[in-house]
């Protein structure tokens, strides 16, 4: 994310350029924020097989314009399946909800109908272009074909051996039944159809109409516990954003565990005041050990509420956190895990437009692991979700799965606003380690970094590392930290590894001058 762009009217921030253009070209025609982001996310739905699709889950962050536009929360997450019982997997002699397969597709799919709300609100609020201009763009990249990308390919290399034996998989995405080079075309005929179908009839019928029919035809085929029913029965909902007031600045998560933890996290630094938010000590010790300590120490908290009993949004008051703060230890590290959630490597894209006015939309979709379950729908073209192996069957590994339960969701969005200057940020991090990344990043701008300094900073993430439990710090081994030496005398187990292993992040910022900024560490930037 060293290199950002700047934009007069609105810029965007997308996973792939076919993406960032769709968005752009709706900008240009007058189509407002949350149209182009409808455009750019179908798009990647498309070109961005490993990460998302129509078969995943989103969640959206909507913001109106103004120096305090309110937000809104809308929750595309999809619930279990009926049939998706405890019983029905320890009876195949599962142990965990499989990853792949007809078993791994087990939660009703919320992204086209988080698309259908979003376009639905739009329209109450101005916006003008039909559905079918919106999905144009995704149709066409499916009937046309796009370049497989490098990390694309690489994550289709790593899971070929496993998903090859998928019903539809290798058809749909190998070539000879070997993983394509970066590079190669690649298309989906019947995506395509599916998205001219739903531009004409309506994204409801991907649920209720011949495209939920048809996809339920062809898992009920595999026997998935996935049915009819299921998809029937989707509905998104508009929930209150969790909102974090500093004072001058104010971060607004989704309310989900993920925002929750970066939400009491960047409270918790904010509280270390000139230790943390000082711009002058943006890479020294204050800085790293505040930021490790502030998200384990979030952790802790949120799993203590939890064992009590008692609403962990309740984190979230100034006076707690300020105390919390304060209790700190500010020269040495505590080993204190990060949350305990079944390991699924939350593979997702973020997407983020803001425009001069201040409106905003900050947004993920996810497949749950790269490329979900593998299991694609031969009639649609629809690629099919593993999110619910983000459930454990064991209820000491985690959430249990249970029919009609909504799935959590790691990968987040997220709104930074300083009301004062008339800042707007739209933020985002992919995967299991986002309230991580989500918080180093926003505690840079929300002090006054440019997003050129905040993009060029380090980054670390916590992670499991043998020999050193949850407790290890990961950082890029080419661009470290600068008190890497101080950091591990004071207790922190300091893991250099490739920067893939951090994570990604991105964002899009309106500047008190008005002009939009936009920058994004695995994707494509765009505007107008």
């Amino acid at each position: 994310m060293d290199e950002t762009e700047t934009f007069a009217v609105a810029g965007l921030a997308a996973p792939h350029a076919l993406a960032a253009a769709a968005g752009r070209d709706v900008l240009v025609e007058g189509g407002s924020v949350v149209e182009a982001a409808i455009a750019a996310a179908a798009v990647s739905a498309v070109v961005v097989p490993a990460r998302n699709g129509l078969g995943g889950d989103a969640l959206w962050l909507i913001r109106e314009p103004g120096p305090r536009g309110r937000t809104r929360v809308l929750d595309g997450r999809g619930r279990v399946a009926a049939a998706a019982r405890l019983s029905f997997y320890r009876e195949r002699g599962f142990e965990a909800v499989p990853r792949h397969g007809a078993e791994a597709v087990a939660a009703a799919p919320g992204t086209v109908a988080a698309w259908a709300e979003a376009h639905a609100f739009s329209t109450a609020t101005g916006g003008r272009l039909p559905l079918s201009r919106l999905l144009a763009p995704a149709a066409a990249a499916a009937r046309q074909g796009w370049d497989l990308s490098v990390r694309d390919a690489e994550a289709l290399s790593a899971a070929a051996p496993v998903l090859s034996a998928v019903p539809a998989f290798a058809p749909a995405f190998l070539a000879d039944g070997k993983a394509p080079e970066a590079g190669s075309r690649s298309g989906n005929v019947a995506l395509a159809a599916t998205l001219d179908h739903l531009g004409a009839a309506g994204l409801d019928d991907a649920y209720r109409g011949d495209v939920g029919r048809e996809l339920a035809v062809d898992l009920a085929a595999l026997s998935s516990p996935l049915g009819r029913a299921d998809l029937r029965a989707v509905e998104v909902r508009w929930r209150d954003a969790l909102d974090l007031d500093l004072g001058r600045h104010e971060l607004t998560v989704p309310p989900t565990r993920s925002g929750l933890w970066a939400a009491v996290a960047l409270g918790l630094f904010a509280g270390l005041g000139a230790d943390g938010f000082a711009a002058e000590k943006r890479d020294g010790f204050p800085h790293w050990h505040g930021t490790v300590e502030s998200l384990r120490a979030a952790a802790a908290m949120i799993d203590a509420e939890d064992a009590g009993g008692r609403d962990p949004a309740g984190l979230l008051d100034a006076e707690r956190l300020a105390r919390a703060s304060l209790a700190l230890d500010r020269e040495r590290a505590r080993r204190v895990a990060p949350p305990v959630a079944p390991p699924l490597d939350e593979a997702a894209v973020w997407i983020g437009v803001v425009d001069r006015d201040g409106a905003a939309v900050s947004l993920v979709q996810t497949l749950g692991g790269a490329y979900g379950s593998g299991v694609v729908s031969g009639r649609t073209g629809i690629l099919m979700g593993n999110r619910a192996a983000a459930l454990a069957i064991d209820p000491d590994l985690g959430p249990v799965l249970r029919p009609g339960r909504r799935v959590p969701l790691r990968s987040l969005p997220a709104l930074a606003t300083s009301p004062r200057d008339g800042r707007v940020a739209a933020l985002g991090a992919e995967g299991d380690g986002a309230p991580v990344l989500l918080v180093q990043l926003a505690a840079l701008l929300l002090r006054g970094d440019g997003l050129g300094p905040a993009a060029a900073m380090p980054r670390v993430a916590l992670g499991a590392v043998p020999g050193e439990g949850d407790a290890a710090v990961l950082f890029d081994d080419e661009r470290p930290p600068g008190p890497v030496a101080r950091l591990r005398s004071a207790g922190h187990a300091m893991v250099p590894v490739a920067a893939s292993g951090i994570g990604a992040c991105g964002a899009v910022l309106r500047e008190p001058t008005g002009r939009v900024a936009a920058a994004w560490d695995d994707g494509a930037v765009s505007g107008i």
